[in-house]
């Protein structure tokens, strides 16, 4: 499993299961040591949408608009205290949308190289996920396959929406590969697809923050799971599951970098380069190493 490490009283990128950023003018920020936390396993998690454009090509398929920061830290320890320290930011963050479940679908390339170009930490680099909310089986009312890409410490995600399909113990790449070829995509992105196979699913609780002027966003994950996948019928029986962990966001536009210290620290957690897709790889993978 992947677990915080003690604070210290500069910022640490953990190697690890733990997630590079992208960067276009990437800067790292000043932190806080981060606090010893005891976190419950409660969770919870609202889901709003990033603000997108839509293609005018694809009904379906959206880029966002700009290169944005995601500085991510981690913590174990109470909830409600980690909570507390989001609410209680100059920034004054207010909780937004209903708190709900995120379920994702890693692919990967058969070499698993979006695992590797995130452990390694290289400057270009990016993963791909189906992403639908609420429960964990069933069909999704809404299916979006998610291609993010990180350029240093700034990233950036194209959408698309796929049709939905059952997601029940025993599914299989054929289900997503139908999935696809029955959605409207662009030729590019059944190009990258083509190339990829199932490696992972996770689900986490989270919740949603933004500041008072509404330029920055904050998140919140609990409860973390994952199953390893394979390309046949996967039976979902054997997962891994972190009560402990919690994961904080702080989302903002590339050109906002210079005020982001302010809030930032004021985060007395680890910053860190955390991967929900590295660490739940390491976490249900016995042979795979960093």
């Amino acid at each position: 499993m992947a677990r915080a490490r003690s604070s210290s009283p500069t910022p640490v990128e953990d190697t690890g299961p733990l997630i590079p950023e992208p960067v276009a003018p990437a800067r790292p920020a000043a932190e806080l040591a981060p606090t010893q936390l005891e976190l419950p396993k409660s969770g919870g998690e609202p889901t709003p949408q990033p603000e997108t454009t839509q293609s005018p090509s694809h009904s379906g398929s959206w880029q966002e608009p700009e290169y944005r920061y995601e500085r991510k830290y981690t913590a174990r320890g109470s909830l409600s205290e980690a909570l507390a320290i989001v609410r209680h930011n100059p920034a004054h963050f207010r909780e937004v949308y209903s708190p709900r479940s995120i379920q994702n679908i890693y692919l990967d390339t058969i070499d698993r190289t979006a695992f590797h170009t995130n452990v390694i930490g290289l400057d270009r680099r990016g993963k791909t996920r189906l992403r639908w909310y609420g429960d964990l089986f069933g069909t999704p009312k809404k299916l979006t396959l998610e291609r993010k890409r990180r350029v240093s410490a700034v990233g950036t995600k194209e959408s698309h929406l796929l049709q939905p399909f059952p997601i029940e113990p025993g599914f299989s790449l054929n289900s997503i590969r139908q999935a696809i070829d029955a959605s409207d995509l662009p030729p590019a992105a059944r190009e990258h697809l083509a190339h990829h196979e199932l490696a992972l699913l996770n689900r986490y609780q989270r919740r949603y923050f933004v500041s008072r002027d509404g330029k920055y966003r904050v998140t919140v994950d609990t409860d973390l799971e994952f199953w390893r996948l394979g390309q046949w019928e996967n039976s979902l029986a054997a997962h891994v599951h972190d009560r402990e962990a919690i994961v904080v966001e702080l989302k903002y536009a590339s050109d906002l970098d210079d005020d982001a210290d302010r809030i930032s620290r004021h985060f007395p957690f680890r910053l860190s380069r955390n991967s929900k897709y590295v660490a739940g790889l390491l976490a249900t993978s016995s042979g795979l190493t960093v």
